[in-house]
């Protein structure tokens, strides 16, 4: 999957070319720089991982309702939809398409949490990372927890790890249901009080 990337300039216009396919031009040279930066950012994390593995992993976790389209290779499972030639994921409940940050790896970590039966409804783990994208609050995955990044929480963070089904809140770590950890998360981000 390597592309070749490259900035062209030709007959007063700055062309981005992937694979001798010109896909963005513009008179502006500054523009283009710019598009050219997002592209080959889009094309190193896109080779990160390749469709293969992450089909083959997908498709290993026999989930009901997991679909996977060889031929425009995506990902579709409830209101997720990933699609790997841009690396983009988003969440296309509420009747749109709303972009997630994390792409591959969020959508992963929850495939394989549904698997282990950790998370019942993806739902509302969409719906803390809907609210933090709207408030431009960052968040992040590991292996076993999610993560929020923000001042407005206790020591600038809060995690909840689905395997020891608990909370940490910068200074304490409480056993917990998710759905606690939801509302609690929900209730700060919404209100943008700091705890």
């Amino acid at each position: 999957m390597s592309s070749k990337v490259a900035l062209v300039y030709d007959n007063g216009e700055y062309n981005v070319v992937v694979n001798e396919t010109v896909i963005y031009t513009d008179k502006k040279i500054e523009d283009a720089y710019k598009e050219f930066e997002k592209i080959v950012k889009n094309n190193r994390s896109m080779q990160d991982t390749s469709w293969e593995s992450i089909s083959d992993h997908a498709k290993s976790l026999q989930l009901d309702g997991l679909e996977v389209e060889e031929v425009y290779k995506n990902i579709s499972f409830r209101n997720l939809k990933y699609f790997h030639n841009t690396g983009k994921l988003f969440d296309t409940g509420r009747g749109e398409m709303f972009p997630l940050n994390g792409g591959y790896r969020l959508l992963s970590f929850i495939l394989k949490l549904t698997a282990d039966q950790k998370l019942e409804e993806s739902d509302a783990l969409l719906e803390i990372c809907r609210e933090a994208m709207k408030k431009a609050i960052t968040y992040r995955v590991t292996e076993f927890s999610f993560i929020l990044t923000s001042p407005i929480f206790n020591y600038g963070n809060v995690e909840y790890n689905f395997y020891t089904k608990s909370m940490h809140k910068g200074t304490s770590c409480d056993p917990t249901s998710f759905e606690t950890f939801k509302n609690y998360v929900l209730e700060i981000i919404k209100g943008q009080i700091c705890e």
